[in-house]
C-alpha cells in the first residue's frame, strides 16, 4: 500500500481541458462508499464541468435551471441531457445517484489518494491521465465478465484500451478523444495554399508553415503544436511521438524518453518554432497559444475533438484532419480529455457501480453524445455508420483515430512526477537552446533512470 501511495502522490494529472472552478467535498468529509441496498450509489462527477454535489435529482434539476442558458451554450445543453439520461435509467433499475464533486487535475488526484488509501470514498470514480497508472497499481476492480465482454464487442478500442491491465479492462471513457490537426483555412488561402489540402506528411507541414509565416508578415504566423511545461502540452506534442513510431517508455513500463524516433518529434517542433512569434508554442499557459489561434492569428494548431465545436461556435472555417506522419512513421495517438470510469476495489456497491457504467455507454446515452456534435461517440453501430460519417464528419475523423494505435500516459514506478519534469525540461531546451536533440532526450533518459532506479 505504500508503493500505491507514493505512485498516487506522484501523478500530475493535469488536465488537458478545463479545471472546475469548484473542488467540492473533502474525500474525508464524503459519506463513503455507499453500503448495497437502499443507499445511494456515490458517483464522482466529473469535476471539469462543474457538475456539482447532491443527488441525482437535485443535479439535474441544478443543471436545467444554470445550465440551459446562452452561456453555457451547446456543451451546458448536451450535460443536461446526459446526466438527466443516466439518472432517470438508474432510477428505473431502483438505484439512487448521490454526486461528489472534487475539482479535477491535482486537488481531485490527491483527494482520490486520501480515499484509496483509507478505503472509503465514492463508488465510482473519475479522472484522466491518472487513471491507467492507478489501474495498473490494483486499486480499481476488474469489469465483470458481462460487461467486459460487452465493451469489446460493441465500444472502440481507444475508450477502453489505455485502462487495460493484464488482459482486463478498469476503466471505460464515454467522451474520450485523440489528437488531430487543425487549421484556419482563410490563413491557407492568405498564403496561396489550397485551403482543402492539409499536409500529410510533416515536410508538408514545415514548408506549409514558412510559406505561411513568410505570407503573414509579423500579423499572423504558422502556430503548430503547443508543447508547453505542464500536461496539457505533454499530451498534444505527445501525439507526435507516437505517429513516429516513439514514444514515453518501453515494453515495461520504463521511460524510453531517448527512443531514436523521438528525436524526429523534437527536431519538428524546433523547426515549426521558426515560424512564430518566440515562445509561442512552448509558453508556461496554454491560453496564449489558443487565443492566437481563435482570433487568426496561428494557422495550425493539434487539439482535441472539443476544437471543431469551438470552430463552430466562433464562426471560423477550420479544417479538421489525421496528424501528419513523417517518413518512416507510423498512425498512432494518445488519450486528450478522456474521463474514464471506473469502480474502487473498496466499494461495497459494485453491481450497481457497473449498471452505471452500463448505462453511461448505452445507445441511448450515445445518441446524446451524438446529437451534441461535441465529442466522438464510442459505440461501434454509432461511430461506424454512414449516418455519423455524413452528418457528423469531423467527430467521425476522431472516432476513426480511437480504433488505431492510441495509448494513455504511463504513470512512472517512483517519483513520476520529477520524471516528467525532466521529460519537460528536455522540450523546453529544444526551443530556447540550439543543443542537439540526441544530448537533450540522453540528458533526460538519465535524469528518469536515476530517479526511477
Amino acid at each position: 500500500m505504500l508503493l500505491v501511495l507514493l505512485v498516487i502522490m506522484a501523478v500530475l494529472g493535469t488536465a488537458a481541458c478545463s479545471s472546475s472552478k469548484g473542488s467540492g467535498k473533502e474525500a474525508a468529509e464524503t459519506d463513503g462508499a455507499s453500503e448495497a441496498g437502499n443507499s445511494p450509489l456515490v458517483v464522482l462527477a466529473d469535476g471539469a464541468i462543474n457538475l456539482g454535489t447532491g443527488s441525482g435529482d437535485e443535479v439535474v434539476a441544478r443543471r436545467k435551471n444554470d445550465m440551459l442558458t446562452t452561456e453555457y451554450g451547446n456543451d451546458g445543453k448536451f450535460q443536461y441531457e446526459w446526466t438527466s439520461t443516466i439518472n432517470e435509467e438508474m432510477k428505473k433499475q431502483g438505484v439512487a445517484l448521490r454526486y461528489e464533486d472534487w475539482g479535477w487535475a491535482e486537488p481531485l488526484i490527491q483527494k482520490q489518494s486520501t480515499a484509496i488509501l483509507s478505503d472509503q470514498g465514492p463508488d465510482i470514480m473519475i479522472g484522466e491521465t491518472q487513471s491507467p497508472g492507478f489501474a495498473a497499481q490494483g486499486v480499481f476492480e476488474p469489469f465483470p465478465e458481462w460487461l467486459d465482454q460487452e465493451i469489446r464487442e460493441n465500444i472502440v478500442e481507444g475508450a477502453w484500451k489505455p485502462m487495460e491491465v493484464d488482459g482486463k479492462i478498469y476503466g471505460v471513457a464515454v467522451q474520450p478523444g485523440v489528437s488531430n490537426l487543425y487549421w484556419n483555412k482563410e490563413l491557407f488561402r492568405q498564403a496561396g495554399l489550397d485551403p482543402e489540402k492539409p499536409p500529410a506528411t510533416w515536410s508538408e507541414w514545415t514548408q506549409m508553415s514558412k510559406q505561411i509565416a513568410e505570407a503573414g508578415k509579423g500579423k499572423f504566423f504558422a502556430g503548430g503544436v503547443y508543447a508547453g511545461p505542464n500536461f496539457g502540452g505533454v499530451l498534444r506534442f505527445g501525439s507526435l511521438l507516437m505517429v513516429s513510431g516513439g514514444g514515453f517508455v518501453d515494453g515495461e513500463n520504463k521511460a524510453a524518453f531517448n527512443q531514436p524516433s523521438n528525436a524526429a518529434a523534437f527536431e519538428l517542433i524546433r523547426e515549426l518554432a521558426k515560424y512564430n512569434n518566440k515562445g509561442a508554442l512552448v509558453s508556461n499557459a496554454e491560453a496564449p497559444f489558443w487565443d492566437g489561434f481563435q482570433k487568426g492569428q496561428l494557422a495550425f494548431a493539434v487539439d482535441g475533438p472539443w476544437r471543431a465545436q469551438i470552430c463552430k461556435d466562433l464562426k471560423m472555417d477550420c479544417g479538421i484532419a489525421p496528424l501528419p506522419i513523417p517518413e518512416g512513421g507510423k498512425v498512432g495517438n494518445l488519450t486528450i480529455g478522456a474521463a474514464f470510469l471506473s469502480v474502487p476495489a473498496y466499494s461495497k456497491n459494485k453491481e450497481n457501480a457497473f449498471k452505471y457504467i452500463q448505462a453511461a455507454i448505452s445507445p441511448a446515452s450515445q445518441e446524446i453524445v451524438k446529437k451534441f456534435n461535441i465529442r466522438p461517440v464510442i459505440r461501434k453501430d454509432i461511430g461506424e455508420s454512414e449516418g455519423y460519417r455524413t452528418e457528423h464528419p469531423e467527430l467521425y475523423q476522431v472516432y476513426q483515430g480511437l480504433k488505431e494505435n492510441v495509448q494513455g500516459l504511463p504513470t512512472f514506478d517512483k517519483a513520476s512526477s520529477k520524471v516528467w519534469q525532466a521529460f519537460q525540461e528536455a522540450v523546453a531546451k529544444t526551443f530556447m537552446t540550439e543543443e542537439p536533440i540526441d544530448k537533450l532526450l540522453n540528458e533526460a533518459q538519465d535524469k528518469a533512470e536515476k530517479l526511477t532506479r
